[in-house]
């Protein structure tokens, strides 16, 4: 029913790195609103091998810290693994909210 959910925070001027990919090289990064109204990115990594399996991983907001029901820090999961695409060339990533409010991801091809 939502009354759970709290205020997601407001932007921050500082700049703060995900962070590195399991392995290999990382796609640009696609990033999506979720339900709950927190960012979720997504990315592509292929290691170097170019005959390799290509995975989608993603990483999501955490928030740290509340006061009075805003959230006054965030910080970021680590990357999680969604799963591989076989050896299929993908161009690049999309991400949207359906109506139902869960995430979608597309991997494009070349």
């Amino acid at each position: 029913d939502g009354t759970d959910m709290i205020a997601p925070p407001k932007w921050s001027s500082q700049w703060g790195s995900l962070g590195y990919p399991p392995q290999g090289y990382a796609s640009r990064p696609v990033v999506a609103l979720n339900e709950g109204g927190w960012l979720e990115v997504f990315s592509l990594f292929q290691p170097e091998a170019a005959t390799s399996v290509a995975t989608v991983a993603h990483l999501w907001q955490t928030k740290t810290a509340e006061d009075q029901g805003r959230v006054s820090t965030i910080g970021w999961s680590n990357w999680s693994l969604l799963g591989d695409l076989g050896q299929t060339a993908i161009a690049y990533l999309a991400a949207g909210q359906n109506q139902d409010g869960r995430l979608q991801v597309f991997a494009i091809e070349k």
